[in-house]
């Protein structure tokens, strides 16, 4: 893998009255966390984190220009592409590895990098599903007003 350094300089000394950098801004500080970890269970779920690249996107073709890296949603660090790829060459090469002879199983290795983000999304949905039902097992277990009429009450 090729690394790339950056080398930032800075003129003038910052003091107290000096602008500083936001560290959550940063995508090298420890403390930077992306557009997808900041969004919350909700917005996780239901991809709201990406109204405001829509909402930046319109506005620029209003203005006839285009949107730049700046404006894209960031990913975490274990997200990339990079590090996705990676992560799936060093599963092929370890099936590899323990048998020599045998095919590659692609969807295996794919699992395999993927799978805390499988099951984030296998519980979430599960536990939609089962509140979904037990909504409608509740809504449907109160008497109706057919029942009240026949007991000879006013339903409110």
């Amino acid at each position: 893998m090729n690394s790339t350094s950056i080398k930032i300089e800075v003129q003038g000394t910052f003091g107290p009255g000096q602008p500083q950098i936001d560290p959550t801004k940063n995508e090298q500080n420890p403390r930077f966390k992306s557009d997808v970890e900041r969004a919350n269970i909700f917005s996780f779920i239901y991809f709201t984190y990406v109204f405001g690249l829509m909402k930046s996107a319109y506005k620029a073709s209003k203005e006839g220009k285009m949107i730049s890296a700046k404006n894209l949603i960031t990913f975490p660090w274990s997200r990339r592409v990079d590090v996705l790829s990676d992560k799936l060459t060093h599963h092929l090469t370890q099936q590899k590895r323990e048998n020599p002879k045998a095919k590659l199983n692609l969807t295996w290795a794919i699992l395999k990098t993927v799978k805390w983000a499988i099951i984030k999304i296998i519980l979430i949905e599960t536990c939609f599903t089962f509140t979904r039902v037990f909504t409608a097992w509740v809504l449907n277990s109160f008497p109706s007003k057919e029942f009240f009429r026949k007991i000879g009450c006013k339903p409110s």
